[in-house]
């Protein structure tokens, strides 16, 4: 996943010689948009080996005045997962996602930081040790996001991102509540349509 931020500072570096480019219709209320997700996923606390994973799920950014300031959220179908290194059992986790961010936007680049809900809505496996059950249903946690939205016409953006999340809750109810559990960090790519003011 290192060489995925590399791929995104040099998309930076390059969008930074051509700025006229990039986010020029900035006079939006609401962008609403959809997006894919690839993630590298685990549970360190319980196996050392994680998986990757793919989600997606829709984003609704509400822009704070004339500033270069946004409140993001969205809903989003999640996934988790573990994989025990000895056999390679997978447990995948499916989570309804609900992030809430603040996020700032240059001309170039965004960048945006909150905390986010999990709901688990079920899990794939082919055999589940009993290590991995009971789950925690609601889990909290915090996520960043680097990244770079450059306008296709008036209404629509593509973007792509790098990510990092991280839940704050255990997703055992054994374990202490506040203990690391789930990471993911990857990338993602998707569109966004900006309702102009």
């Amino acid at each position: 996943m290192k060489y995925i931020f590399a791929f995104i500072l040099v998309l930076i570096s390059s969008s930074s010689f051509g700025q006229d480019t990039t986010i020029v219709y900035n006079n939006f209320k609401y962008k609403f948009g959809t997006k894919f997700i690839v993630d590298y996923s685990n549970d360190y606390s319980l196996v050392p080996d994680g998986s990757t994973v793919v989600s997606g799920g829709f984003q609704v950014v509400r822009k704070i005045k004339k500033s270069k300031s946004s409140i993001e959220s969205g809903i989003y179908l999640m996934s988790k997962a573990v994989r025990q290194s000895y056999d390679y059992n997978r447990v995948v986790y499916r989570n309804l996602d609900i992030p809430i961010n603040y996020r700032y936007d240059t001309k170039v680049i965004y960048v945006s930081a909150g905390i986010y809900l999990d709901y688990l809505l079920w899990k794939e496996y082919n055999q589940l040790p009993e290590s991995y059950r009971p789950d925690r249903i609601l889990n909290i946690g915090y996520n960043f996001t680097l990244g770079i939205e450059k306008p296709i016409d008036k209404h629509l953006n593509l973007l792509i991102d790098g990510h990092f999340l991280n839940n704050i809750t255990h997703s055992k109810p054994s374990y202490k509540l506040f203990a690391p559990s789930y990471t993911n960090y990857g990338f993602a790519i998707g569109i966004n349509y900006k309702l102009l003011k």
